[in-house]
């Protein structure tokens, strides 16, 4: 099983003026409509793949573990220029619009990327 993480949130740990950064994916995301978005990506990337959502610290300069990183239009201010060069930027339309087969075909389009780059 390949490993997704999504750069869900940005953690500021209390540097002012940002604190905590909620991730934004429009009106259509309230925390509980957050959580079933969540369950409804990982069931559609299961068996094959596992997600893990992660609050990122803005202080960190290093890639989070995962055989993917994604990151949106929310949290790309936020990220060291060498996290998203490395990183697979999913726009946020996708994720709004539940269009789930997108979002597997930009990340298995950019996994097989990197497998050929070695």
């Amino acid at each position: 099983m390949r490993t997704i993480t999504f750069i869900y949130s940005i953690d500021a740990k209390g540097i002012p003026p940002i604190g905590t950064v909620k991730t934004n994916l429009g009106p259509f995301f309230t925390p509980i409509g957050e959580k079933k978005f969540q369950e409804q990506l990982t069931n559609f990337f299961s068996p094959d793949w596992h997600i893990s959502y992660i609050s990122f610290p803005i202080t960190q300069t290093t890639m989070p573990d995962g055989d993917v990183v994604i990151y949106n239009e929310s949290t790309s201010p936020y990220l060291d220029q060498k996290i998203k060069e490395q990183a697979l930027f999913v726009p946020s339309r996708y994720f709004i619009t539940k269009d789930f087969l997108a979002i597997r075909q930009f990340i298995e389009d950019f996994a097989k990327e990197q497998d050929r780059q070695g």
